[in-house]
């Protein structure tokens, strides 16, 4: 059975965090985050490109089947609301 995370970023400095998903590894998802921020400019990106990477913790947070990934990311972000304080 395939597999994905639900991960959360979370900012050192604001202690502002933001939860995702995806089928790849963390290191592979952040890197296309860092790569990506510099052509976007949703609030997320925005704030990759403000603090430094050393001010960022990342995490996985529960590995689950691919087919439940958009589910359980909408569960995560209910239970942890990075949308009022966050940048989801």
């Amino acid at each position: 059975m395939k597999t994905g995370v639900i991960y959360k970023a979370t900012n050192k400095i604001t202690g502002k965090s933001y939860i995702g998903q995806s089928s790849r590894t963390l290191s592979a998802r952040i890197y296309e985050h860092y790569r990506d921020c510099k052509k976007h400019n949703y609030h997320f990106a925005r704030a990759l490109r403000k603090y430094k990477k050393e001010n960022w913790n990342w995490c996985v947070i529960v590995t689950v089947p691919l087919d439940n990934l958009n589910e359980a990311e909408k569960l995560w972000i209910i239970e942890l609301d990075p949308i009022n304080d966050g940048y989801n």
